[in-house]
């Protein structure tokens, strides 16, 4: 209950607080982690931007040249048709941003779309979750569908960059 003449609006934002304070400490951890010299760091973004890796700016708070660093770049099913000319996508594909601002990295950008759904089964302490959660019933089945994502994929790119290539211009 809300005192009168209160709205309730401290006790929000003293909770937004605290889950701010929370994430900066987790982000503090994760990039004292990354530090260790030995680590190879995997950078999973989503950005149809390379100017702007909100991933990418906290990785590089650990290893800033990206010289320990793979790029890998999700959900490219979905922004294959965000991308209004096939030179667009093209060039996006290829990353030359990337390669400029970070020319040391150790790989990448690669491409990835991994299908949504749980492998297994509910337990009885999983409530939140219903069997339609899970799509998959094993690991096997998740990988074959990883693969057809991929092959997705690649066909989706491929006819989006066939008119380039068809024009001569180099893909």
């Amino acid at each position: 209950r809300v005192p009168r003449g209160r709205n309730g609006a401290g006790s929000a934002f003293a909770q937004q607080r605290a889950l701010s304070a929370a994430a900066r400490e987790a982000e503090r951890l994760v990039v004292e982690k990354m530090k260790c010299q030995d680590y190879i760091i995997l950078c999973v973004e989503d950005t149809n931007d390379w100017k702007h890796g909100a991933t990418r700016e906290i990785v590089q708070k650990a290893d800033p040249d990206l010289s320990r660093t793979v790029i890998v770049n999700t959900k490219l099913d979905t922004k294959v048709p965000q991308f209004g000319t096939p030179s667009d996508l093209a060039e996006f594909i290829r990353a030359p941003l990337i390669d400029r601002l970070s020319p040391t990295k150790m790989g990448g950008p690669f491409f990835t779309t991994v299908p949504s759904g749980r492998v297994g089964r509910p337990t009885e302490n999983d409530k939140a979750r219903t069997s339609m959660d899970y799509l998959f019933e094993n690991d096997d089945d998740f990988v074959h569908a990883c693969a057809e994502a991929e092959a997705a994929d690649r066909s989706m790119v491929s006819d989006r960059l066939r008119p380039m290539s068809k024009a001569g211009e180099a893909v």
